[in-house]
């Protein structure tokens, strides 16, 4: 990831690939070189792009209500967006274009209608050509961008499942991030070709049924999974992801059924997972957990019990979610992202300093990138377009590498393994990078 320097007719983004039309120089996915987003042969087009820029209120009570003490942090997320935005139009915006935000305030706390409520509110008024959203992708968010044909770059702790995707298709993008059906894939066929997921043994699955999507990924693909592995497996759906009770039950089926591996489907950046696995402890209950982004493995090694997450693996693609910041140094991308923050607020020694900065960060260098590279008017057909042909030239603040291909919307295109580190007491990085593999 290093290098950084500063071309003509295009955002700075630290580590990405510049074009061959004069605008920055190339690197490397890996960020050995340049680093300016820009289109071959320049961009006509200067019209500045109105953006729709979601910012939450209430996260930091949410957490402190379940978990006291938490060292776990909001940031201001207007500010931060602002500054990100600052920095983008202060070293020539879009390819030429500068960002004009119009803000939409959501509490931590709404439903997905309300979050949808707000994304056609603020579609109607402002008319961006993109929203940036730092919550996961919602089929309230996704029915927004389809029936506004907007776009969305989202960057979140955990991200859609495939079906989303496919609603709002060539509109919805993650880019530094895996579907949550491919982190099942990822995090449960590692599992599998390293043993621990032998035929016959029972596997515990559990999901919050509050939203379709979470129970959606469990039988679209961990169940099939699991079936063509001769697994089998016992499924429970929760009401939600705070249902005690319910956890209390699962637990209790789980143990009479003899299962000693648990996978989760849940949203809410580990908190669910950490409530179970206190439960979990209380009823003297230690499996195994497979993990992945999705379930904030760094949040769960901080607040589960110590006795739960020694048997904790699986696969990260995003150190945010993964492991703490001293298991995981900030590459030169992230670097200039903080920098970007500390100068404009302040306060921001590493990605924890508050969980939406980075996002931010990511979010719109990244479509800056893309945008960078559309020669005419930015629609979302022509940054669409832009964004399936860029392959590996973008380099990602939040995750190893991305490559941008024909199709996907997801664009983070490594892994490490996670574990529990006896050295560290904490989970950790257990692999070098590697590619993730096709399925």
């Amino acid at each position: 990831f290093s290098g950084t320097t500063t071309g003509t007719g295009g955002v700075a983004v630290p580590g990405s690939a510049g074009s061959t039309g004069g605008v920055g120089t190339t690197g490397a996915t890996t960020g050995t070189g340049g680093t300016v987003g820009g289109s071959t042969g320049g961009v006509a087009d200067r019209t500045p792009l109105k953006v729709g820029v979601f910012y939450l209120n209430g996260g930091n009570q949410v957490i402190s209500s379940a978990f006291p003490g938490s060292s776990v942090s909001f940031g201001d997320g207007k500010k931060e967006a602002q500054a990100v935005i600052d920095d983008i139009n202060a070293h020539g915006g879009a390819g030429g274009r500068k960002l004009v935000p119009t803000w939409i305030a959501v509490q931590a706390t709404d439903s997905d209608a309300n979050r949808q409520a707000a994304c056609l509110g603020a579609v109607q008024d402002a008319h961006p050509v993109a929203l940036f959203a730092i919550f996961n992708l919602t089929a309230g968010l996704a029915k927004c961008v389809q029936q506004a044909n907007t776009l969305m770059i989202d960057v979140a702790l955990g991200a859609g499942d495939e079906d989303l995707y496919k609603q709002a298709k060539n509109l919805a993008f993650s880019p530094s991030q895996i579907t949550r059906d491919a982190e099942q894939k990822l995090v449960l066929g590692l599992a599998h070709a390293q043993g621990k997921l032998p035929a016959g043994k029972p596997v515990g699955i559990v999901a919050q049924g509050d939203d379709p999507m979470y129970p959606r990924v469990v039988h679209n693909t961990i169940e099939p999974l699991l079936r063509s592995w001769g697994v089998p497996f016992n499924e429970q759906i929760l009401s939600s992801g705070s249902d005690t009770s319910g956890m209390n039950s699962a637990i209790l089926k789980f143990q009479s059924s003899g299962v000693d591996t648990v996978v989760f489907s849940f949203g809410s950046g580990g908190i669910p997972e950490v409530l179970f696995m206190q439960a979990a402890d209380q009823q003297q209950f230690r499996p195994a957990y497979l993990m992945g982004d999705s379930t904030d493995t760094n949040f769960v090694g901080q607040e589960a019990p110590a006795a739960q997450i020694k048997r904790i693996s699986g696969a990260g693609t995003y150190p945010l979610a993964n492991v703490r910041a001293d298991q995981y140094p900030s590459p030169p991308t992230e670097k200039h992202c903080l920098d970007v923050l500390n100068k404009a607020i302040g306060g921001y020694t590493n990605r924890y300093s508050s969980l939406t900065g980075t996002l931010y960060c990511e979010i719109m260098y990244s479509f800056a990138f893309v945008a960078g590279h559309v020669q005419g008017p930015v629609t979302s057909a022509a940054w669409s377009q832009a964004y399936h042909a860029l392959g590996t030239s973008y380099s990602p603040v939040t995750s190893f590498t991305t490559r941008f291909l024909p199709g996907p919307p997801d664009g983070a295109s490594s892994y490490r393994e996670i574990g529990f580190g006896a050295a560290c007491a904490c989970i950790t990085y257990t692999s070098p990078i590697r590619p993730i593999p096709a399925s």
